[in-house]
């Protein structure tokens, strides 16, 4: 569908200067108000009908591209409330792949063209990390300054200027703006995002991303598993500013596991998180022998690797991580619990960052409701539910595989960090690796699988404050009776008579 059939709806006439939109193809919301702002100077009242209220900690960016006030107060004051542009204004609208409000969990810098910037004219496909170009002037997207350096955020500057640098550089070329606007190459410009919308939709058909819900660098893992799906849309187009990062990828025919394989995996994340989940015998193995090489690899004198012992008189464990340090006093983080009637081994968790079993949880819910039914109410636990539904989907052994290469590594750093910090060799780390993951596949089938390993900040611990013994320590002290009464009077209010 061309551009120009986006547009019947609006005024004949631009309401303001800067608002044209017929040379502009797919203008997004923050391009177009960075040319309203720059070429009308509008007036603070003007700002405020537009929507920039707040304009002091606002990100036109991110209050464009989704439901907001803003974004709604922009299009009826222009006259364009009837049409339907605003739906490009989100990159999750040109993403190849499904990523929910991915794009709006955090502020990100602007990538724009050089070229294109001279009209104000930004697109919100530039803001996906896959695209690393510009399609139609080859010059590559910027999110930095060329004259200082530093990044580029869409906020206003001193005197409620957008489209400049901090450092008062403006990247607009008011003349080219104006009374050149037909020199934009709008052909080339829409012909190209058209072919791109059309071949993004078909992507996101039948792919997905899950990114850790606090993961704010996963630039280089888009670029991994989108620029699967991209590398088909032309040279330099599909790397990404900063390249793609390493990626696992499991797809192939393979036997799927039996029915209720995945209700152990399901305890990993979610609402119901557990520091413990029954996995296969298999698993525990594959943990023995990442405990062997954590302990190798930290070289910790005293430490006796895998030692069975017991746990205040019960039966001892199938293997633990025990030590001669501390009085003898052993420490267990594998499996304490020894094995299940079924075969299945109760492992100890406690070392895996909450947030990698939350990104667990999160995938095994995604594939859930996107490739199975799964049931919005039920009357049974959340994971037993999700198993049922994931029990649907053929080729679930792959997530499997995911799944165990994902607890394969983040037990291994868990372990590291833990033993570091426990026996004083090294400062426990600050920032830890998570996993986002790439899902290729149809209703009722998995197709493939991808994995991509992103930094992420360690969440502070839930505990209570450092150096309070109890709750009375961390709770304000109640004012006393007599401070009552002197604080009453100094507001000038006649205070109450106490009864005796």
């Amino acid at each position: 569908m061309p551009w120009s059939d986006y547009l019947p709806a609006r005024a004949s006439t631009a309401p303001m200067i800067g608002a044209e939109l017929t040379c502009y193809p797919y203008i997004s919301g923050f391009g177009l108000a960075q040319r309203i702002v720059t070429l009308a100077l509008p007036s603070p009242s003007d700002m405020v009908r537009l929507g920039f209220r707040n304009r002091a900690s606002m990100d036109v960016l991110l209050a464009t591209q989704s439901r907001s006030k803003t974004r709604f107060s922009l299009l009826w004051e222009l006259g364009l409330g009837h049409t339907t542009i605003a739906d490009f204004w989100s990159p999750s609208a040109w993403s190849p792949v499904q990523c929910g409000r991915l794009f709006e969990r955090h502020v990100r810098p602007v990538r724009q063209c050089p070229e294109c910037v001279r009209h104000g004219y930004h697109n919100a496909a530039f803001q996906l990390p896959s695209l690393d170009a510009c399609p139609w002037h080859r010059e590559r997207l910027r999110s930095t300054c060329e004259h200082c350096g530093r990044i580029v955020f869409a906020q206003f500057q001193d005197g409620d200027r957008l489209g400049v640098c901090s450092c008062g550089i403006s990247f607009i070329d008011p003349r080219l703006a104006l009374t050149e606007m037909h020199s934009f190459p709008r052909g080339e410009a829409s012909a190209w995002l058209e072919e791109f919308r059309e071949w993004s939709c078909a992507q996101r058909a039948m792919r997905w991303i899950q990114v850790p819900e606090q993961a704010t660098d996963w630039d280089a893992a888009f670029c991994a598993i989108a620029g699967v799906a991209q590398s088909g849309m032309g040279a330099g187009e599909g790397s990404g500013a900063s390249g793609p990062a390493p990626m696992q990828v499991f797809d192939g025919a393979t036997e799927d596991p039996p029915e209720g394989a995945l209700w152990g995996w399901c305890h990993l994340g979610g609402s119901q998180t557990l520091r413990c989940a029954p996995l296969p015998a298999s698993v525990f193995v594959l943990l023995q022998a990442v405990t062997r090489a954590v302990v190798q690899k930290v070289s910790v004198d005293g430490i006796s690797c895998l030692e069975p012992w017991v746990h205040d008189g019960l039966t001892p464990g199938p293997a633990e991580l025990g030590g001669a340090t501390n009085g003898g006093s052993g420490q267990g983080w594998l499996a304490p619990y020894g094995r299940s009637a079924a075969g299945q081994v109760w492992l100890n968790l406690s070392v895996v960052d909450r947030q990698v079993t939350a990104a667990c949880g999160a995938l095994l819910e995604l594939v859930a409701c996107e490739l199975a039914d799964l049931p919005l109410v039920s009357d049974v636990s959340p994971q037993h539910a999700i198993s049922c539904a994931l029990d649907q989907v053929q080729g679930r052994s792959l997530l499997i595989a995911a799944l165990l290469a994902c607890l394969e590594r983040a037990f291994s750093q868990g372990l590291t960090s833990v033993l570091r910090g426990f026996w004083g060799n090294g400062q426990p780390r600050s920032c830890i690796e998570a996993p986002c993951f790439g899902i290729v596949g149809a209703p009722g089938h998995l197709q493939s699988m991808q994995l991509v390993w992103v930094p992420i900040a360690l969440l502070p611990p839930t505990g209570p404050k450092s150096g309070a013994s109890d709750d009375k320590a961390v709770r304000p002290a109640k004012a006393s009776g007599k401070r009552k009464l002197e604080a009453v009077k100094r507001r000038g209010i006649k205070a109450p008579r106490i009864l005796k």
